[in-house]
């Protein structure tokens, strides 16, 4: 299994050192819940991909959590009912843009589905990198297949302002920095039982890191 983390536009992981996940600054997600909807956005930056699973804890709450990409995975698996071990997470993908509606920086929760589309572009020639024009992602009715497209717009230069807010999200310092390789970081099992609410059925229930407990995403399948 690939490492999370950025990847090059032309990385073969687009293709079809653990640390805990400690980040807990709100990422400004773009919201495409709903159907028959289009977003024009401009990436703003490489995909970062990362291993996830969607669950629920104990309530029966609707959860998503970093694999631990190794054994000690705690997450039950739907198919086999027993833990993942660091088998059964879904590759996803966060990707920074630049929303055209409002004119923000904000970050697609991806999976390949969209990711492929836009590395086809990628290697068009008469398109290119990504970030040389706009594209359309649009999401069609439910049940569709492909549930979602891609299509580019007219080749044009970003503006300065653009650009600005593009290097501000890029840079530690500013306070408009978005994390994401910190957020893609799996997470430990210790974290996850205790997100899951699974840590009082285990004999060592003690916490010491400070993973995220709200996570602000899609629950769209793609």
């Amino acid at each position: 299994m690939a490492q999370p983390g950025k990847l090059d536009w032309d990385s073969p992981e687009l293709d079809g050192g653990k640390k805990d996940q400690t980040e807990t600054k709100k990422i400004p997600f773009l919201n495409m819940k709903g159907n028959n909807k289009t977003w024009r956005v401009r990436v703003a930056g490489s995909p970062v991909m990362y291993y996830c699973h969607w669950t629920t804890d104990k309530q029966g709450n609707k959860t998503k959590v970093n694999c631990t990409m190794d054994e000690t995975c705690p997450v039950p698996e739907e198919r086999t009912k027993g833990p993942c071990k660091g088998l059964g997470a879904q590759r996803r993908f966060y990707l920074p843009v630049v929303d055209r509606a409002d004119g923000t920086v904000k970050v697609i929760d991806a999976g390949i589905q969209i990711i492929d589309q836009i590395k086809k572009l990628h290697k068009d020639e008469d398109w290119g990198h990504p970030s040389k024009y706009d594209i359309k992602v649009s999401k069609g009715p439910q049940g569709a297949n492909p549930l979602y497209t891609v299509l580019p717009t007219k080749l044009e230069e970003l503006d300065d302002d653009s650009k600005q807010l593009i290097a501000d999200s890029e840079n530690p310092e500013h306070e408009n920095y978005i994390p994401l390789e910190e957020r893609a970081k799996p997470q430990t099992a210790e974290g996850i039982k205790r997100i899951l609410g699974l840590e009082e059925e285990t004999k060592s229930s003690t916490v010491t890191t400070d993973d995220d407990d709200e996570f602000d995403v899609s629950w769209d399948e793609d």
